[in-house]
C-alpha cells in the first residue's frame, strides 16, 4: 500500500472506477475527484491507469465566446439596452442587470462552466461575477443578507470614533481638545 505525508493511500475500489467511467467526459477531474472522494490528482492518476486521456482543462470549464455573446444579446433586448453597454461594463442600471442575467444564464446553461472560465471568456473579474450571482440568488430568495450587517456597521462607527468618551462629550469641541 502506498503512503503519503497524511498516511497510507487507500486502494481504489471497483465502485470508484464505475463512478469515474460514468462521469468521464461530462464533468471535470475536480468534480469526479469530489464524487469518488479521492481528490483531483489521485483521480487523474487513476484515469491514466484506466486508459482515459484527460481532457484539456479549459475545454471542460470555459464557456465559448459565442454562447456569451448570444446570452448578452438576449439579455440586452429583454432589458431595453444595447449589447455594447452590456459587454463593455456600463454601470447604467439596465445594462448592469442585463449583464448579470447574461452571466447567470451562461452558468445555468451547463454545469461544467466555472466562474473563472466565464471571467476568462467575458473579460470581467471573477469577483464581479460572484457578486452578481450572489445578488441574483438573493433576489430569487435562495439566500438572504445576514441580519447583523446594519447593526454591526452602526456599532463600529460609534466604537471606533476618535473620541472614546460618551456621545455628549464627542459633540463638545472643548471636551475633544481635552480642556
Amino acid at each position: 500500500m502506498r503512503a503519503n505525508q497524511y498516511g497510507p493511500c487507500l486502494p481504489w475500489t471497483p465502485e470508484q472506477d464505475r463512478i469515474i467511467l460514468a462521469l468521464w467526459g461530462k464533468f471535470s477531474l475536480a468534480e469526479i475527484g469530489r464524487q469518488t472522494g479521492m481528490g483531483r490528482s489521485r483521480t487523474a492518476t487513476r484515469c491514466k491507469a484506466l486508459g482515459l486521456t484527460a481532457p484539456p482543462f479549459q475545454d471542460v470549464l470555459t464557456p465559448p465566446y459565442g454562447e456569451w455573446l448570444a446570452r448578452a444579446t438576449q439579455a440586452a433586448q429583454e432589458g431595453g439596452t444595447t449589447v455594447g453597454a452590456v459587454m463593455a461594463g456600463s454601470q447604467a442600471k439596465a445594462a448592469k442587470l442585463a449583464r448579470w442575467k447574461a452571466w447567470k444564464a451562461v452558468l445555468d446553461a451547463d454545469p461544467r462552466y466555472s466562474i473563472a472560465g466565464l471571467a476568462r471568456t467575458t473579460g470581467f473579474d471573477h469577483t464581479s461575477i460572484l457578486y452578481a450571482v450572489k445578488k441574483m440568488a438573493q433576489k430569487r430568495g435562495y439566500s438572504r443578507q445576514p441580519a447583523y450587517r446594519t447593526s454591526f456597521a452602526a456599532s463600529t462607527r460609534v466604537a471606533h470614533s476618535r473620541n472614546s468618551s460618551p456621545a455628549g462629550a464627542a459633540a463638545d469641541p472643548a471636551a475633544r481638545s481635552g480642556q
